[in-house]
C-alpha cells in the first residue's frame, strides 16, 4: 500500500483522525501541510502548524513508518530541527512517530531520551491501538489500513455508512469516503481491476482517486499509441510513395518487374500498377 500517500491524504482531509490517535488537541487550531526543508531538500510527511502565531498549541511534526529503518529517529529529528532553525517559530513543538508495529521501532537513541522524557517525542503503534465501541471514525480508518484483505471490504462499507451518518459537511464527507475507497484499492495491487470492480462495486470504484488516476494514465497511453500509429502510418505511406516513384526509373534501366519488386521489397502487382500509372 502507498502508505505515505494514504496517511498524508488522511491527515489532510480528516485531521480529526490524527488528534484521536494522539489523544489531545483539535484540528480547529491547526493547519496541516507537507513542508520541504530547503537546506537539504528533505520533505517531512506532514506538519500540523498552529493557525495563530505565538500560539499555546505546539507544532506537531509527524512521521509514519511501515518498514525497518534503523536511522528513522536521526533522520526525522534532523529534518525537524532544520525546519525549526529556518522558521524560528517561537513556540513549543512535538515529534510524533507512527509505526505500523512495534518491531519497526529501532528505539529512541539515548541522545534523545531527554526529549522523550518531557513528551517532545511521542511514539504510537497502529497495530496496538485499542478498539472502542463504537470506534471514533478516525481511529476506525487507522484500523482499516491494517485490516486483513478478506474482511477489509465489508469494514470499508461500514465506514462509508458511518461517514455519511456522522459527517454533515458534504465536501469533507465526500473526501473521507474517497479516502476509504482508496485504501481498499491499494490493498489489492495484484488483483485485476475487473475483480475489484465486482468486489467493491464499479460505480463506487469509479469515484476513487486511484481509479481516476489509472483511467487518466490509460487515456494518455491510448492517445500516445494513436499518435505513434499515425506517425508510423505516415512514414510507411511516404516510404511506399518513394518506392513507387523509383519503379519507372528502374524499368528504364532494363530491370524486369520481378527484379524491381525484389529490389524495392514490393509486390509485383504494385510494380505493374506503378508502371501503368507512369505511362
Amino acid at each position: 500500500m502507498k502508505t505515505d500517500s494514504i496517511f498524508y491524504q488522511l491527515f489532510k482531509v480528516f485531521p480529526s483522525s490524527f488528534f484521536q490517535l494522539i489523544g489531545e488537541g483539535t484540528p480547529e487550531d491547526y493547519t496541516f501541510s507537507s513542508v520541504e526543508v530547503k537546506a537539504l531538500s528533505f520533505r517531512l510527511d506532514g506538519i500540523f502548524l498552529p493557525k495563530r502565531k505565538r500560539s499555546q498549541h505546539p507544532i506537531l511534526f509527524t512521521e509514519v513508518q511501515f518498514w525497518d529503518d534503523e536511522d528513522i529517529y536521526w533522520r526525522f529529528m534532523t529534518e525537524s530541527f532544520l525546519l525549526l532553525g529556518q522558521e524560528k517559530p517561537n513556540c513549543f513543538w512535538q515529534a510524533i512517530l507512527i509505526f505500523e508495529k512495534r518491531s519497526f521501532d529501532p528505539g529512541i537513541p539515548k541522545e534523545y531520551h531527554c526529549l522523550a522524557d518531557i513528551g517532545q517525542i511521542q511514539v504510537f503503534y497502529l497495530n496496538e491501538l485499542q478498539r472502542e465501541t463504537p470506534d471514533p471514525l478516525g481511529l476506525a480508518i487507522f484500523h482499516l489500513i491494517l485490516e486483513p484483505p478478506k474482511t477489509a471490504v465489508n469494514k470499508a462499507k461500514q465506514l462509508i455508512e458511518k461517514t455519511e451518518d456522522t459527517i454533515p459537511d458534504a465536501t469533507v464527507q465526500r473526501n473521507v469516503i474517497g479516502l476509504i475507497q482508496d485504501i481498499i484499492v491499494y490493498k489489492f495491487p495484484t488483483i485485476p481491476r475487473r475483480e475489484i470492480e465486482a468486489m467493491f462495486g464499479l460505480e463506487e470504484l469509479r469515484k476513487t482517486r486511484y481509479y481516476q488516476d489509472v483511467a487518466e494514465e490509460e487515456r494518455q497511453a491510448g492517445e500516445r499509441i494513436g499518435e505513434l500509429r499515425g506517425e508510423l502510418k505516415g512514414e510507411l505511406k511516404g516510404e511506399l510513395k518513394g518506392k513507387l516513384k523509383a519503379v519507372p526509373r528502374l524499368a528504364a534501366l532494363g530491370l524486369t518487374v520481378k527484379q524491381i519488386a525484389q529490389a524495392l521489397e514490393l509486390k509485383q502487382a504494385q510494380v505493374k500498377e506503378a508502371l501503368k500509372a507512369s505511362q
